[in-house]
């Protein structure tokens, strides 16, 4: 199998002229990619996966120690070789603090590049077998949806989430799939962090170590994925892009909690095909609950069972002349969790953007008491 390479320099003709030995004089060499700056070192990194990346320290945008440095932030068994016209130790024992596995001096001596090339390879191939493997996981899926906005679904897919991963110590994914209008960005007030777009337009769907530089750590135990910020994003997301982040994530997490869209689109049905548990959302309020019923006619069509679909009657309260047992009559079945109006600390929470469960007041919501007990009998 050949030692995949990828040259970062900022001249063009240096670039050149080691791709050209290295490929014609060892047939072990596969050049991959070529990067003029640091920043694009990066994108390539996270796109290619090389086994080696050759470094120039000067670089524009970014140079090629704080390139080093961050690609060892996300991959710490990269293989970086360091090149400099600097014979000095200072600049070694900086790049080796950096990360870098290898040092070596310009104008480049192609058989000592070769022979480091190799060297440090087999290094970092002998690094990974000596490591304990990750244990892969299965993780199991939780979609949250609603068949009318305004009945706190979003809402209830971020605090479970918070509650499954703070308080139970399971390691979680949020992925919010409204991708027309999602809010779980705007709840946790992280709009400007990277979303499912980014991921696909730099094209990093293809792994886990990938992936998960576009999830946000919103938690202890809880990453997010974010919906694009605006409604035309959405169609840039395939649905074959969602099986690949699903299937891809599962591996890696407990649970996957998807934050669904208010519609039945192909990538709703297909997160609700997918999902071992849907949780239909509704409230105590009479155009919701008739939607509510048409939406568990649909779920019924597509042959979903019922201990695969429980209802979550949010808001609940009886003062404006509808009862748990009318609703219940309504749906002609059990609704599995009842949710007390508590609209003060959760309008708080929301304007604020932080979840109620990550504070301490809002554990003792009967909002909180509520979730958590969903949370423990799952």
């Amino acid at each position: 199998m050949s030692i995949r390479i990828l040259i970062a320099d900022d001249i063009e003709e240096t670039r050149s002229l080691l791709k050209q030995v290295l490929t014609l004089e060892d047939d072990e060499f596969e050049v991959v990619g070529e990067a003029g700056d640091g920043e694009e070192v990066l994108k390539l990194c996270r796109k290619l996966n090389p086994d080696v990346i050759l470094m120039d320290i000067n670089m524009p945008k970014m140079n090629g120690l704080e390139a080093t440095e961050e690609i060892m932030r996300t991959y710490p068994d990269a293989n970086v070789i360091i090149m400099s016209v600097q014979n000095d130790t200072e600049y070694l024992r900086t790049a080796m603090e950096a990360g870098a596995k290898g040092y070596i001096l310009k104008p480049i001596n192609h058989e000592e590049v070769s022979e480091l090339i190799k060297k440090t390879h087999s290094k970092g191939m002998n690094r990974k077998k000596s490591q304990p493997k990750e244990d892969l996981k299965d993780a199991k899926i939780l979609s949250f949806y609603s068949f009318k906005g305004g009945v706190g679904k979003s809402v209830i897919a971020l605090n479970t989430s918070v509650i499954m991963a703070e308080k139970l110590n399971h390691k979680v994914l949020l992925i919010d799939l409204d991708l027309h209008f999602g809010d779980i960005s705007l709840l946790t007030n992280k709009h400007t962090e990277k979303n499912v777009l980014d991921l696909v337009d730099d094209d990093m769907t293809d792994s886990y170590e990938a992936m998960k530089n576009y999830f946000y750590n919103y938690c202890k135990n809880l990453d997010v994925l974010y919906a694009p910020l605006s409604p035309e994003g959405a169609d840039y997301v395939s649905k074959d892009i969602v099986n690949r982040i699903i299937s891809t994530a599962k591996q890696h997490y407990d649970y996957i909690v998807i934050d669904t869209g208010v519609n039945f689109h192909e990538h709703t049905l297909f997160a609700l095909d997918s999902s071992d548990k849907i949780f239909f959302i509704s409230s105590m309020e009479m155009t919701s609950i008739k939607n509510s019923k048409l939406g568990l006619g649909v779920m019924k069509s597509l042959n979903y069972e019922d201990d695969k679909v429980e209802i979550i009657i949010n808001l609940t309260s009886e003062k404006f002349g509808i009862s748990k047992k009318d609703i219940e009559k309504v749906f002609d079945r059990k609704v599995s969790y009842y949710i007390q109006e508590e609209l003060k600390p959760i309008r708080f929470s929301v304007n604020r953007g932080q979840a109620l469960a990550l504070d301490s007041k809002g554990k003792m919501s009967r909002f909180y008491k509520t979730l958590l007990k969903l949370c423990k009998e799952l």
